[in-house]
């Protein structure tokens, strides 16, 4: 799989949210759209902390140095105004892409496993207006490793088999085996619900080997953020988008 994908989680300085989003808008406005090669490229804020998300999905190694290049200057400002920047890559980069990211730490995590029935591709570039799109980051407790896989892999047949409303359930793993990254998306609630009912025992028993940071990237329907409120999720709401021309 050619395509590559990346999450990368600004930290915004205080007081600098304002000119953080103003660079962002101008980005959008002066990049190239999304198309063939730039697959997705979507911006997330929360205000109340101060913080964005970028996801972003391109083509090939190729597209990912062809954008890098035209908004290195964008990115470089993004970056004075932020305290910390996590960036994940999905996907394999070779080393003279990697020295056009825009960090020098970024992680780079595998593919491990999808939805058996590949309903998840175009939802994977980007997800219609009303889906719910969650980010889940699983960081693994030391010695936990093939428990976790072992829970991990049951979990997933579960949602596989069960799931009609799921649209994306992408596992990767990090190089160094401590971190797994979920991407899952939703068709709406009803499929958020039946998820969370089919998949509520074998997830309660994963956590007993994990730690998870959960993040509901777009706006929350009023049903489902009732179902999670007492977690105190991690909402970002769609800021801007490069779309297609």
């Amino acid at each position: 799989m050619s395509r590559i994908e990346t999450h990368v989680h600004y930290r915004i300085q205080s007081g600098k949210l304002t000119e953080f989003k103003a660079v962002v808008d101008g980005l959008a406005a002066t990049a190239q759209p999304a198309g063939a090669c730039l697959l997705r490229c979507d911006w997330f804020v929360n205000e109340a902390h101060g913080e964005a998300i970028a996801m972003t999905v391109y083509r090939d190694e190729a597209a990912l140095c062809s954008h890098l290049e035209q908004a290195c200057h964008s990115y470089g400002c993004m970056a004075e105004l932020c305290g910390q920047i996590e960036y994940e890559v999905f996907g394999k980069l070779g080393e003279a892409a990697r020295r056009l990211l825009p960090v020098d730490n970024a992680v780079t995590l595998h593919f491990a496993t999808g939805l058996s029935d590949a309903r998840s591709l175009a939802e994977c570039d980007c997800p219609a207006v009303g889906a719910i799109e969650i980010y889940t980051r699983f960081d693994i407790h030391p010695g936990k490793l093939e428990l976790f896989k072992q829970l991990g892999a049951q979990l997933f047949q579960i949602v596989d088999d069960k799931d009609s409303g799921t649209l994306r359930y992408d596992w990767f793993y990090d190089e160094a085996n401590l971190r797994c990254v979920v991407m899952d998306t939703y068709a709406d609630t009803q499929g958020m619900f039946a998820h969370m009912r089919n998949a509520h025992d074998a997830h309660e028993k994963l956590l007993e080997h994990a730690s998870m940071t959960t993040q509901f990237l777009g706006e929350l329907p009023g049903d489902a953020f009732v179902a999670v409120e007492k977690y105190e999720p991690f909402i970002a709401s769609l800021h801007a988008r490069l779309t297609s021309s």
